[in-house]
């Protein structure tokens, strides 16, 4: 078997294109195979560069619904037009990052109708055997709590009211972040009567004035309040009558904070404050414009229109794990970023095997890539302990962070190494 890493987040020299994302091209005497797409086409030029013709690939694997391993989905599909690419049922969806300004950025994977039928879904939380050497897994149980990475708390799924099927066994955001940031030491540290930049971004905390908006612990579902309103880029909205005595438009625009605000929405009272004058001495009933504002803002949403979803923290029923024999009968596990932990995925795929993998290649998830910081020290050390217990020999790069994988390797040594894009292996 040949392995060649077509994406990631560095090069392996400046011959080489990277980005944040990741892509392995994989040969064997049955067949041609890639599993995941980075992020853009980046994965096709580092591919030209290599000498390998994507447009000759038999099948592809997705990993999971995240832009940086699915964001080259339509490059592919451009490159090659006949293999089919098998994706978890749940994997096109949208899928969310929570960043440290408080905002959802939506990161999922999306795909033309025109290649939908190329999709093959594999089910959630369960197995798939392609054929006698390739097996798929999607039913890892999540990591206990010593392994567990904070880094998922970032990460969000969207829904509309809250599902059927939520289980609450998945710990909360505030529970992985709060063990994060103790162990970080950032917790509370007052700075001129403000909560510290380090901390606010930890604990995604927002404030207002005196009173704290904790978003980590409600997705950030503002209440009702004039000061959440605001905050959440709305003016003043009042559930009565006495909406109707300004513009409703103003009403409903983001505002900016300060004098500009104040100036805007005296300028509009002063405006109204004219029309009602004409409109009295001319026995009008509305002025044209005041109809025309009227209009338009009762085709904007309201507020409770838009904020009628809640986000939760993502269970990860979008990911799945890969498991390809050599052609001399070693076992490959390829993980896309091991949301539920590499512990997970190596327990289940021993489970699966009778035996560990004889490699396991893929981001692990050690750090927090959206804050640049790597998981607690006591963390790092356990999840290495347990990884040395199996006689695995682990390729890591990705969201497993440089930091991260320098602190683990005290423990594992040279049964771990790092990779970059270009680099190549044989097994």
């Amino acid at each position: 078997m040949k392995i060649a890493v077509l994406c990631e987040n560095s090069s392996s020299s400046p011959e080489f294109e990277a980005e944040h994302g990741l892509s392995f091209y994989v040969e064997t005497s049955a067949r041609r195979f890639l599993f995941d797409f980075g992020a853009s086409s980046l994965f096709l030029r580092n591919a030209e560069r290599l000498g390998i013709d994507v447009s000759t690939v038999d099948v592809a694997f997705l990993s999971h619904g995240h832009r940086d391993h699915g964001g080259g989905l339509a490059a592919f599909f451009e490159k090659n037009r006949v293999a089919p690419v098998y994706a978890a049922e749940k994997a096109l969806r949208s899928y969310y990052s929570l960043r440290p300004n408080g905002e959802y950025v939506d990161i999922g994977v999306r795909v033309a109708p025109e290649n939908a039928a190329r999709i093959v879904r594999t089910s959630t939380g369960g197995t798939f055997a392609l054929d006698s050497e390739t097996l798929i897994f999607s039913d890892a149980t999540p990591d206990p709590p010593e392994f567990r990475s904070a880094g998922v708390a970032t990460l969000f799924e969207r829904f509309e009211a809250p599902p059927s099927d939520f289980s609450e066994s998945w710990p909360s955001s505030t529970a992985l972040l709060d063990r994060f940031c103790e162990t970080a030491d950032c917790a509370q540290v007052e700075r001129r009567g403000e909560i510290s930049e380090t901390c606010a971004s930890a604990n995604f905390a927002r404030f207002e004035g005196n009173e704290r908006i904790d978003a980590a612990t409600r997705f950030a579902q503002f209440e009702k309040t004039e000061e959440a309103c605001a905050s959440a880029g709305f003016a003043r909205i009042k559930e009565n009558k006495e909406i109707d005595k300004r513009p409703k438009t103003t009403a409903f625009a983001p505002m900016e904070r300060g004098e500009k605000a104040d100036e805007s929405r005296s300028a509009s009272e002063a405006r109204l404050k004219k029309e009602r004058q004409v409109e009295k001495a001319e026995g009008v009933s509305e002025t044209a414009s005041i109809k025309e504002m009227k209009e338009t803002a009762s085709s904007l949403p309201t507020r409770a229109a838009t904020a009628a979803f809640e986000y939760r923290p993502d269970r990860f029923l979008h990911e799945q794990n890969l498991i390809a024999t050599t052609e001399t009968g070693r076992k490959i596990l390829f993980v896309g970023c091991a949301h539920r932990g590499i512990v997970a995925a190596m327990t289940r795929a021993t489970e699966l095997l009778g035996a560990a993998p004889d490699v396991a290649i893929g981001g692990f998830h050690l750090s927090i890539p959206s804050r640049g910081a790597s998981l607690p020290e006591e963390t790092l050390d356990a999840i290495a302990e347990r990884l040395r217990a199996w006689p695995t020999r682990y390729l890591t790069a990705h969201c497993t962070g440089r930091a991260a994988f320098e602190r683990v390797r005290r423990t594992l040594g040279e049964q771990i190494n790092y990779f970059a894009a270009g680099d190549r292996f044989e097994f």
